[in-house]
């Protein structure tokens, strides 16, 4: 799925970035307007691309409905005029632009780049439904956290219920029955599952256990899944505690970005041969976008390719003349540097 495009503000593109890659992994590959040729083209290429667009996220931050953020808003109220516009929030306490409050907007203030969040999942349903051009399906994300929370208020009422003698008792004393040496860790993890003398519940702490040494993204995956343990405080010190450990290396991988080739000057005699001219017209395009991703040196480019996938070919007096929106394929090896996260040792 091509014909989705993002708008955000140019401050917020790392977040974004993450966004985008998770899309992707979903079989949506929007438009965002990272590496676009020169400034003669950009606003062309921004038009061009949202006039094709089938479904239009704006992504509502600090940056983006404040002063600086006009650009945003237009494109965003284009969206909403075409009626394909998807409002995703990431930021606290941002106050929407006027004419955007009665669009409800997905709530991604606490989203962490996991897939299998709900609220992640709404997003990607909402996509779907504006592209087939048909409702969204009721949300799950608000339901899914008044549920979590119910759960976690029900698990503090049976505790409170049934150890209300013991929990009116001083903190210190819990802690000591809870860690007694004889019955362990089993006494442990009865404290842990009504939550008393701020012990992990059983699961909690076989996970824990079951952590990779300095592992970063075990401990990331280990907070998502268990954001209300007792040891979160030790994994969140552990992934602050954030070095690296070894040399960058370099992954391969294909970086597609948006490229639109117009018409070559010479037609050609045949219809085929009018768009051969004009992907070979587009390579140094292609070339010159890649090297662009390339500048931040996180990519190094092997190769680029331009792929048309909308042609517009014309016929002339002396033949054909071919356009296309496309993209280039930049074929790169991408920077990645490990890291070891504090020692998972208890």
């Amino acid at each position: 799925m091509t014909d989705v495009f993002i708008s955000y503000k140019r401050e917020d593109d790392a977040r974004v970035a993450l966004l985008v890659q998770a899309l992707q992994r979903e079989g949506v590959a929007p438009w965002w307007d990272q590496g676009l040729p020169g400034r003669e083209n950009w606003r062309a290429n921004i038009q061009h691309a949202l006039d094709a667009a089938r479904c239009v996220i704006v992504v509502w931050t600090r940056e983006s409905t404040g002063p600086a953020g006009d650009f945003v808003r237009d494109e965003a109220a284009q969206g909403k005029g075409r009626g394909i516009l998807v409002p995703v929030i990431f930021d606290n306490g941002v106050r929407l632009p006027l004419g955007f409050g009665e669009l409800q907007a997905i709530d991604l203030r606490h989203w962490r780049g996991r897939r299998t969040d709900p609220f992640f999942r709404d997003l990607v349903d909402a996509i779907q439904a504006t592209v087939d051009g048909r409702a969204a399906p009721p949300s799950r994300g608000p339901m899914a956290r008044m549920a979590k929370r119910l759960k976690v208020a029900s698990v503090a009422s049976v505790a409170t219920t049934g150890l209300f003698a013991f929990a009116m008792n001083f903190l210190s004393v819990q802690d000591r029955v809870c860690t007694m040496p004889f019955a362990q860790p089993g006494l442990s993890d009865a404290c842990g599952a009504v939550r008393l003398g701020d012990r992990p519940s059983q699961d909690e702490r076989v996970a824990f256990e079951a952590l990779p040494p300095g592992d970063c993204a075990a401990l990331s995956a280990y907070r998502d899944a268990h954001e209300n343990s007792p040891l979160r405080a030790l994994v969140d010190s552990r992934l602050a505690d954030r070095k690296p450990v070894a040399e960058p290396k370099w992954v391969s991988r294909i970086i597609p970005l948006t490229l639109f080739q117009p018409q070559t000057a010479r037609p050609a005699n045949t219809r085929p041969q009018a768009r051969a001219a004009a992907l070979a017209a587009a390579q140094g395009q292609a070339t010159r976008l890649c090297q662009t991703a390339a500048a931040s040196g996180l990519y190094r480019v092997l190769r680029a390719t331009p792929v048309a996938s909308e042609w517009q070919c014309d016929a002339t007096g002396g033949g054909f003349v071919c356009s296309f929106m496309g993209r280039a394929d930049c074929q790169a090896e991408q920077r990645e540097t490990v890291y070891q996260c504090g020692d998972l040792a208890r």
